[in-house]
């Protein structure tokens, strides 16, 4: 099933609570799709959902790596 979802988040704690909400309810084949300007908090949605997961290594962004 598809799913959208639009959220707003004004804070970076408040982006990375979101990322270890959402990541309940996240299940094996799940696809997340993350759209946003440079600097918008994917990365730090996605460690929040990777600990939610329970992943313990560093996350670091691959736009900045560029």
């Amino acid at each position: 099933m598809i799913k959208k979802i639009d959220i707003i988040s004004k804070k970076e704690r408040e982006t990375f609570n979101l990322g270890i909400d959402i990541s309940k309810d996240i299940s094996n084949g799940d696809v997340i799709g993350l759209i946003g300007n440079l600097a918008s908090g994917k990365t730090t949605f996605v460690k929040g959902v990777l600990k939610g997961l329970g992943y313990r290594y560093e996350v670091t962004s691959p736009t900045f790596t560029l």
